[in-house]
Parts: structure tokens; sequence; C-alpha cells
């Protein structure tokens, strides 16, 4: 068995730092999109959401700009969702396979991991930078399930958002969407969740009852 992790708003409380970084994006770059907007395209890599909001062709400006701001507000703090810490520590003690499947960059999802201290929980982190496709294709779960040595119906995928349950379904792998990030229940389950967990507790016993 391979369980498969979101990053921003799965494990990380960082919704905070992505609105506060997206909106000094778009104020430079004179972007009319408030906070639901950017919400909205949380899962999705920044080039993919610089062409949606800027136009075919203007992603890396989006994702430039990003930088320039991100790692400021970045210092200024991140939080783990409570409870997910104990979560880990205990899936890690039951010897549970574990990545990290996100849709940021290398640099960006190392440097988030380390601020919270939850990298050493897993085997793999799984970025943009593998050039594996990204959410909400089931490319990058193939990819992490394959890295690991897992069959897709041995893998559960645990994300906050449609992109990540459309990810996991493509990717033939149990999809379990946690209610504590930007998706609503009905957007985890009209994207094809297998169990929707609105507290870590829930999270815990349907992991635990799988492996």
């Amino acid at each position: 068995m391979a369980i498969l992790f979101d990053l921003d708003g799965t494990l990380i409380d960082s919704l905070p730092v992505i609105v506060k970084t997206s909106l000094k994006v778009c104020d430079e770059l004179n972007i009319t999109a408030d906070e639901a907007k950017i919400v909205g395209q949380i899962g999705l890599p920044l080039l993919t959401t610089g062409e949606t909001f800027l136009g075919k062709g203007q992603g890396q400006l989006y994702f430039d700009t990003y930088q320039k701001y991100f790692y400021d507000v970045l210092a200024e703090g991140l939080e783990i969702f409570d409870g997910i810490d104990s979560l880990l520590d205990e899936l890690q003690d039951c010897g549970q396979q574990m990545a990290v499947v996100t849709s940021k960059s290398r640099r960006s999802a190392d440097a988030s991991l380390e601020i919270v201290g939850l990298g050493k929980y897993f085997d793999l982190i799984v970025t943009v930078n593998d050039d594996c496709g990204h959410k909400p294709a089931g490319d990058p779960a193939m990819f992490a399930l394959k890295k690991l040595g897992e069959q897709p119906q041995n893998g559960i995928f645990v994300g906050d958002s449609s992109f990540d349950m459309l990810c996991a379904k493509s990717a033939g792998c149990a999809a379990c969407g946690v209610l504590w990030g930007a998706g609503s229940h009905e957007q985890l389950q009209d994207s094809g969740a297998d169990f929707i967990a609105a507290t870590v507790a829930e999270l815990r016993g349907y992991l635990l009852a799988k492996i």
C-alpha cells in the first residue's frame, strides 16, 4: 500500500500564504482576481494559473513574479493542520510508504516541508519539476506509485481539491478528500471522492482501516 498526500490545504495550512502571494502578483501584473478566484486555482501548477489569468504563453511571467514574493511571505509563517503530524507519526510507525504529490516546484515544496518539519515522513516528493504531467491528469500519481513499486489499486490519494480527486481516479487509486482545505464536500464528491474526511480523526480511521 502507498498513501499519496497533496501538500497545500491537506498537510499544511498554506492557504493564507498562497492567497497573500497571489494577490501581490495580481496587483503587480494588473490581474483582476479576488480570493475566491485564486483559491479555485490552487492545486494547479503556477504556469497553468498564469496562462489562465494572463493568456497563453504568459505563464512564465506569472511564475517568476510569484517567486519574487513567495519566499518572503513564506518566512512569515506556515502551520501544519492540527493532528497531521501525529497521524504521519502513526503511519510511519506502521511502516507505511508515503509520498507527497504536489503541483508546487521542487524548491517551493522543499522549503515548505522544511519549515513545518514534515519532510522526514515521506519516501518520495513529486513536484512539477519531475516532468511527469500535472493534476488533474493521473500522471503524477502514477509516477509516484511506480517509483514506490506499487500498483494503482494499492494506492490512496489524499487531497483537498477536485484536482486531487480527478488525479486519483484517473490513476486508478482510491480518492480520499479532506474538508479543511480549498474544496467543498460537493466539489470533492462530484470529482469522484471515495471517502471524504471532515476531521483528521476521520482521515486516520479511514487510512488505518485500509493499510
